[in-house]
């Protein structure tokens, strides 16, 4: 489920690169693996907040060749909104899009 929530910030900040549907078709297959080993009283304990501001500086501090799309400084993800299997890699990376 990291890993998910690393690569869709990845995505937002930098579209573009080469990677980015290296990064989308992990983000499917890691949100399946995950959905699979986390019930909905593991994933409470997942703090989306810490995770999502955590990936966001690490996204901020690669070096992608030109400067990132700006990433929205807090997210208001859910645990529940991560196990809902109707929610797939755009509907994450969407969340982090700039408004």
């Amino acid at each position: 489920m990291v890993q998910a929530l690393v690569h869709a910030p990845e995505i937002a900040a930098s579209p573009d690169q080469v990677a980015a549907r290296k990064w989308r078709n992990g983000i499917s297959a890691r949100l399946v693996g995950a959905r699979r080993r986390l019930g909905p009283s593991m994933a409470q304990q997942l703090d989306v907040q810490d995770i999502d501001a955590a990936a966001r500086r690490l996204v901020l501090d690669l070096d992608m060749r030109r400067p990132p799309r700006p990433l929205p400084a807090t997210t208001d993800r859910t645990p529940a909104e991560l196990l809902d299997e109707s929610r797939g890699a755009e509907a994450l990376i969407a969340r982090l899009a700039p408004r």
